[in-house]
């Protein structure tokens, strides 16, 4: 596992005045940036965005996978289905359960997971199913929580106090949890409370 920045983020954004906000992670163009390059998606990729939520992702895929590709969004509320399908283009949306996701083994080449790990009471099934979405050398790209030295348990409480539902992975649960699945190299980039983690499959 390669811990850091990432050798393929090597392109850094317009350096930013620390604040409190940036302990939560980067923003969401940043997030969006991250992601594309974590997947290093080509004109003719299927790509999944497991949890897509309002499209914003969606719709930066689909103009990299253009007309030769295919671009699907999936999540449980309908209300932001709607939304997402009214603004994106060249892309499909799908409710369903990320637990149970309505495709065959191995029909994406990328998928995608942000913000939602962290929020279902069982995160290593959504991998799993996560997981059986790529076919070899498929690749996977995911923004979840880590707790860190830069990341204590008080930020955490400071920041969500005693929110419900929001789990706080340990600094190697993640990466080790791609490993055993049988992904090789897995990159991670820790800012703030968060973590950008890439994997691609094996082929053999």
């Amino acid at each position: 596992m390669v811990d850091g920045y990432l050798d393929l983020l090597r392109e850094q954004p317009a350096p930013q005045r620390p604040s409190r906000s940036l302990w939560l992670g980067p923003g969401a163009g940043e997030q969006r940036r991250i992601a594309r390059l974590l997947l290093g998606l080509g004109p003719a990729d299927t790509v999944l965005d497991a949890g897509c939520g309002d499209g914003a992702f969606v719709r930066d895929f689909a103009r990299i996978a253009g007309g030769r590709g295919c671009v699907v969004g999936v999540d449980v509320a309908a209300d932001a289905l709607a939304a997402a399908a009214a603004s994106a283009e060249g892309a499909a949306f799908i409710r369903a359960d990320v637990r149970r996701l309505p495709f065959s083994t191995g029909a994406f080449d990328a998928v995608c997971c942000f913000g939602l790990l962290h929020l279902v009471d069982e995160p290593w099934p959504v991998l799993d199913e996560l997981t059986r979405m790529l076919g070899p050398g498929g690749r996977l790209a995911l923004m979840t929580t880590c707790r860190t030295r830069t990341a204590p348990a008080r930020m955490w409480d400071a920041f969500l106090g005693d929110r419900a539902g929001v789990r706080m992975f340990e600094p190697d649960e993640v990466t080790d949890a791609l490993a055993t699945r049988g992904y090789d190299p897995v990159r991670r980039r820790v800012a703030g409370l968060m973590q950008f983690v890439g994997g691609r499959r094996r082929r053999s």
